[in-house]
């Protein structure tokens, strides 16, 4: 059976849906790089790792926490 017309219009993703998505990746690989715990609900929380990606977009200096726990023996 075929789809109406109407249906395909909701079935795409909407521009700001795919902007969350892509933001979420970018923030992903900044906690992987940076060593910090990833956590989706962070998104858009600047009292969170989600600052320090902020900062790093913005050109500033982040902590980078690999260091650390290389330092501390961690793995």
């Amino acid at each position: 059976m075929a789809h109406p017309v109407w249906l395909n219009k909701y079935l795409k993703m909407k521009p700001e849906l795919n902007k969350i998505f892509d933001d979420l990746e970018e923030y992903r690989l900044f906690c992987v790089r940076q060593g910090l715990l990833f956590n989706e609900g962070h998104l858009y929380k600047e009292h969170s790792p989600y600052g320090e990606f902020v900062k790093a977009q913005r050109g500033k200096e982040v902590k980078d926490h690999w260091k650390d726990a290389i330092a501390a023996g961690k793995r």
